[in-house]
C-alpha cells in the first residue's frame, strides 16, 4: 500500500470520527479532531536529517469534573528525511542531491553531492500510528492553560533510499 493511500484512508477515517456526532453534547466524553505539526530533535533529528513532524488523529476526553480529563488519542504521524551524504572528509553533511551546487570542498576542489559522486547517499523517513493516553488539569498560575502527561505506544514504518 502506498503511502498516498494509507494517508487519505486514515484522514478519512479521523474526518468522520471527528465531526459525527458520537456522543450526547451534555455527556462527560467528546472527541476533537487534531493536526499535528513540530519540530524533534536529538536521535530523530540525527536519523532523518530533518526535524519536522506532522500528523493528525482523533482524541477522545473523559471530563472528571472542571479542567481535569483523561485524555486517549489515535493519531498518525509523518517524520519527512531529507537526503545526506557522508563525502570523502568524513563529516556528514546534508544537501539537496538535486540542486547540483557545490556544498564543500575536498582539497580545495569544489565537491558536489550527487548520486554520481556519492560514497553514502540516503534518505530515512517514517511514518505509523500513535495511540496515547494522557491526564489533563488546568494550570492554576496561568488563566485559560492547561497541562498534559501521558504515555504513547508508536508503531513506525522506518524506509530508507540508498
Amino acid at each position: 500500500m502506498t503511502i498516498i493511500h494509507t494517508l487519505k484512508r486514515s484522514a478519512l477515517l479521523c474526518a468522520l470520527l471527528g465531526t459525527s456526532p458520537l456522543w450526547s453534547a451534555d455527556g462527560p466524553f467528546s472527541f476533537d479532531l487534531k493536526l499535528h505539526g513540530g519540530v524533534t530533535g536529538g536521535a530523530l533529528h540525527e536519523d532523518h536529517a530533518n526535524n519536522k513532524t506532522f500528523g493528525f488523529g482523533v482524541e477522545g476526553r473523559y471530563a472528571l469534573g472542571g479542567q481535569k480529563a483523561l485524555t486517549l488519542e489515535f493519531a498518525y504521524d509523518v517524520l519527512p528525511a531529507r537526503w545526506r551524504d557522508v563525502p570523502p572528509p568524513s563529516s556528514t553533511i546534508y544537501a539537496q542531491p538535486s540542486s547540483g551546487a557545490p556544498v564543500t570542498t575536498w582539497n580545495g576542489v569544489p565537491l558536489s553531492l550527487s548520486n554520481a559522486n556519492s560514497m553514502d547517499l540516503r534518505k530515512e523517513s517514517a511514518q505509523g500510528f500513535s495511540l496515547r493516553g494522557g491526564y489533563t488539569d488546568a494550570l492554576p498560575w496561568i488563566q485559560g492553560m492547561t497541562w498534559k502527561a501521558g504515555l504513547s505506544l508508536d508503531a513506525y514504518k522506518v524506509m530508507s533510499e540508498f
